[in-house]
């Protein structure tokens, strides 16, 4: 992934995507590779953190793989519980093998 020059780049509030076709212009259908990441400051707090995908993804919460369902799948919930509070870093990993794909990331309390 860091190697690479992004064919295409979107800013979004909400992780959720959902693609039947080509997730953006110059981009297969098929095949394709994605790379999402940002910072937050939260509340002290124990959180769950949701990762949706279709085909496989990785999760790093400050550096750290903390979600690892690195192969091809049927859309899948991922959970894991983490206790958090002030400044942190995010980025999830995402690749697509054939077919319909997804990505979701959600917290919840």
């Amino acid at each position: 992934f860091a190697s690479s020059k992004p064919v295409a780049e979107t800013t979004t509030k909400e992780l959720y995507f959902a693609w039947w076709d080509k997730p953006a212009e110059g981009i297969n259908e098929d095949k394709f590779a994605t790379e999402c990441s940002t910072t937050f400051d939260i509340a002290p707090g124990e959180y769950v953190f949701e990762l949706t995908s279709d085909d496989g993804a990785r999760l790093y919460l400050d550096g750290k793989l903390i979600i690892q369902h690195w192969d091809v799948h049927e859309p899948k919930t991922d959970e894991v519980k983490v206790t958090l509070g002030g400044h942190h870093s995010l980025r999830i990993e995402h690749f697509e093998a054939g077919g319909f794909s997804t990505l979701g990331f959600r917290i919840r309390t």
